[in-house]
């Protein structure tokens, strides 16, 4: 199976099969063979795909044991577009080769030591040893289990890794999946057996249904988002045209926090130069959009911005609460009813960014001030779309002009990230160069 993504400079695939539980009798060796093949630094994997043949920046294997039930064997490989096939036929090759001979006496015992020493580490804690001990009585594991697994690895033979591999690992049930930019494939993967394209865009959540826009409703949009540009800047507003931003964004991702310094830099309506810093990784990554052009980059390389791309980051800029105060008269918009937001109340306007998006701005009903924005977006972290919503605060003036200088966003119910913008400049010169494509 493969699926197009024309937004990637490399390509991955998968080969994998039904994998084992923890319990299966044949647990032990397929463990040691996996090992050998692609489970640790200098396997086969390693050495023939990455090192020998130069084919691939990251490629392995994995049993996908799993104590509950049988997990996924997969072989893995990210390449270059232009040498997926040939990759592909790298790691089915070495596939076939465990199963046709025996492994060497230096494999075997280097691979039985690397087990071993890295299981004593499940055991580190009382609080492991217990999980472990209750995780195999739930599941009907042996009384034994723990205390024969060191053994058992240890009577793992050259042979049994053998016929492991030939019983466990079989071609006709390999199942291939892989994921790049296909009209740069150095082949279709048709050598390999009959292709299926899968389809894996995204698909849009349910809009929200909103009320159609009537003359009182669309005036009485206008008139709230005047006030609004009146008490947030007024004809300052409708005169910017640009701006840079430094802020600290911490985002949240399954408990843990990651900080990254921002910089945007924007000339409405379809520029922009977005620098992200994630100091704990050392990382750098840059987003880039010029008109008709855009590129991206990030520690994989740099790469194009597909169309998708472009037309998400135009609305981005258009959708900028600062950029419609400026400019509302270009855009379709209508009053909605009043809200509570955090306990005050709120008008609320739906505002027409383009045919199939939108966004609704909340005001401060007693000073008119903007508290909050929501639109459906994708969670740059997980990929999923969702509803967003941006909780602004901390407002300062810069230039005449009311910014927030803290905001908080939730996407889908979960926190997302939060923001503080330690400085912004209002219309600023910005060197054409920067827009250029770096050649690597």
């Amino acid at each position: 199976m493969i699926a197009n993504k024309d937004d990637v400079t490399q390509a991955r695939f998968a080969v994998g099969q039904v994998g084992m539980r923890a319990d299966d009798p044949d647990y032990y060796a397929m463990q040691v063979m996996n090992r050998i093949l692609g489970g640790g630094f200098g396997d086969r994997l390693f050495n023939e795909v990455r090192s020998n043949l130069g084919l691939a920046y990251n490629v392995g294997s994995s049993m996908g044991q799993s104590f509950a039930r049988p997990g996924t064997f997969q072989a893995y490989c990210g390449t270059k577009n232009e040498t997926t096939e040939k990759a592909l036929a790298a790691v089915l090759g070495e596939l076939d080769k465990i199963r046709d001979s025996e492994v060497s006496d230096e494999e075997l015992n280097s691979a039985k030591e690397a087990i071993l020493n890295s299981h004593v580490f499940n055991f580190v804690s009382r609080e492991q040893i217990l999980n472990r001990i209750v995780n195999f009585e739930y599941w009907g594991y042996p009384d034994d289990y723990l205390e024969s697994y060191t053994v058992r690895v240890k009577s793992v033979d050259k042979a049994a890794v053998q016929d492991v591999a030939k019983r466990r690992l079989d071609p006709d049930s390999f199942a291939v999946v892989a994921v790049g930019k296909t009209d740069e494939w150095d082949g279709d993967l048709t050598a390999f057996g009959p292709v299926e394209e899968l389809d894996i865009t995204i698909p849009d959540p349910e809009g929200e249904e909103f009320p159609p826009a009537t003359a009182e409703t669309i005036e009485k949009g206008r008139a709230i988002l005047a006030s609004a540009r009146n008490a947030m800047g007024g004809n300052a507003l409708t005169n910017l045209n640009g701006l840079t931003e430094v802020s600290t964004v911490n985002f949240s991702m399954q408990g843990m926090s990651i900080a990254a310094n921002v910089t945007r830099r924007i000339s409405w309506p379809d520029r922009m130069h977005v620098t992200i810093d994630i100091a704990a990784f050392g990382q750098q990554m840059l987003q880039v959009m010029d008109g008709e052009s855009g590129w991206s980059k990030n520690p994989g390389g740099i790469s194009d911005m597909g169309s998708s791309d472009l037309a998400d980051s135009r609305e981005a800029l258009l959708q900028d609460p600062h950029y419609v105060l400026g400019h509302f008269d270009g855009f379709e918009v209508q009053s909605l009813e009043n809200v509570d937001v955090e306990g005050a109340q709120a008008e609320v306007v739906l505002v027409r960014i383009t045919d199939d998006k939108w966004e609704k701005l909340f005001f401060d009903a007693a000073n008119h001030m903007l508290v909050k924005a929501e639109s459906i977006e994708q969670n740059p972290l997980t990929q999923a779309v969702g509803l967003q919503e941006t909780y602004f605060g901390d407002y300062k003036t810069v230039g005449g002009i009311r910014f927030p200088h803290g905001a908080r966003t939730v996407h889908d119910g979960d926190e997302l990230m939060s923001s503080t913008t330690s400085s912004i400049e209002l219309n600023p010169k910005i060197d054409d160069a920067i827009f250029a494509k770096p050649s690597s």
